[in-house]
């Protein structure tokens, strides 16, 4: 888990990926920071539980159909309606010649680091992409997606008030 608060900020994030289930209203409820949160079929709820605390500064972080998304974002465009499973599959094959026993707990933070700016261009214009397209971004429908830059300027920004 990592806090931003516990950074010395006061912005909230949580991040969502489609297909793990979890109980955001316990996470809201706790005032937790940020997480890795997967949508359960309830993902609507989700964001609009969400929203109702965006007054509080709270941003929510989306990725579909997984956290994944993202991976593959540092190799390459990210490919268009597949299922969480297909994206996992993708990430195991990107990274095999650096991570031959790769596996989704397999931390691969270093490997990525180097490719973080193509990652983060390649989100951006996803999001413009999917933006014209879907009336909200934050649906099952919008596959592929992910804001993940969103989150790295944040960290980026709390990195720069703490120096």
């Amino acid at each position: 888990l990592i806090d931003p608060c516990a950074l010395a900020s006061s912005k909230k994030l949580i991040v969502f990926s489609c297909y793990l289930e979890c109980g955001i209203k316990k996470l809201i409820s706790q005032g937790a920071g940020f997480d890795v949160y997967e949508s359960n079929p309830n993902i609507n709820e989700a964001f609009d539980l969400v929203n109702g605390y965006k007054h509080k500064g709270l941003e929510c972080i989306f990725s579909n159909p997984s956290f994944e998304i993202w991976f593959i974002l540092h190799y390459r465009k990210a490919p268009y309606g597949k299922s969480a499973e297909d994206v996992k599959k993708i990430v195991k094959d990107l990274v095999k010649e650096e991570e031959p026993e790769y596996k989704e707990t397999t931390d691969i933070f270093d490997i990525l680091l180097d490719k973080q700016d193509k990652a983060f261009k390649e989100a951006v214009m996803l999001h413009k992409t999917q933006a014209e397209v879907h009336k909200s971004v934050f649906s099952h429908e919008c596959n592929p997606y992910t804001n993940m830059f969103e989150f790295i300027t944040y960290i980026k920004e709390v990195k720069k008030d703490i120096r």
